[in-house]
């Protein structure tokens, strides 16, 4: 199965993080996107998110992040 877009919001530890996206990526068409929610410091999800990609391509003033595969 493949999707269009993926969008993470759940635990916010790096190791649920990194696990979900790395889990999700499996399942994106290429050329398409991946995206969550709490992209902030005090979360492991920012630490996750920029080890996996080293940033987003988009950051949005409620913490979302996008990414494009």
């Amino acid at each position: 199965m493949e999707v269009d877009v993926v969008y993470i919001d759940a635990n916010h530890t790096y190791d649920y993080a990194k696990n979900d996206i790395l889990k999700s990526l499996h399942y994106i068409k290429p050329k398409y996107a991946i995206c969550g929610h709490d992209y902030h410091p005090n979360w492991g999800v920012m630490k996750a998110v920029n080890e996996i990609f080293t940033k987003p391509d988009f950051t949005f003033q409620d913490t979302s992040w996008l990414k494009f595969m």
